[in-house]
């Protein structure tokens, strides 16, 4: 997909449509970042979505790799997440141009870290019932 069409799948869900399973799934996802970050603007949502479409690498457990994208207001190619032991996230941002600003709200390179990892137990939890009902068939 290109980021056009990335951007387009990103609004549609945003909006609530869903045109597939992995968009519904998504979906899903999406409500229960909205429940812990309520305050947030769409667009924060938005680009944590973007970025989710677009990939997020888990690289090792507890760190993840983001891309980054200068239509996104990113100067980097890509941005590193850890897990803190306390659960807390650092993202490398934070250590960059404006990072206290960013710490202090939580970036959307933070945010489609969550958002994939909800995604990721959403679909494993939708993929299993699948197999249970196949199982009981």
């Amino acid at each position: 997909m290109d980021l056009g069409e990335i951007i387009g799948r990103a609004r549609r869900v945003l909006r609530g449509i869903t045109r597939d399973r992995y968009d519904r799934v998504m979906l899903e996802a999406l409500e229960e970042l909205r429940a812990l970050f309520p305050d947030k603007r769409g667009s924060w949502y938005m680009r944590a979505l973007i970025r989710v479409y677009a990939g997020v690498r888990n690289i090792k457990p507890g760190f993840w790799r983001v891309r980054g994208f200068p239509e996104l207001g990113d100067r980097y190619s890509f941005y590193n997440v850890v897990q803190l032991r306390d659960g807390r996230y650092f993202c490398d941002c934070y250590s960059r141009a404006f990072g206290y600003t960013r710490r202090k709200t939580i970036c959307t390179h933070v945010a489609a870290v969550i958002l994939a990892r909800k995604k990721n137990r959403v679909l494993e939890e939708f993929l299993s019932s699948e197999l249970e009902k196949t199982d009981l068939s």
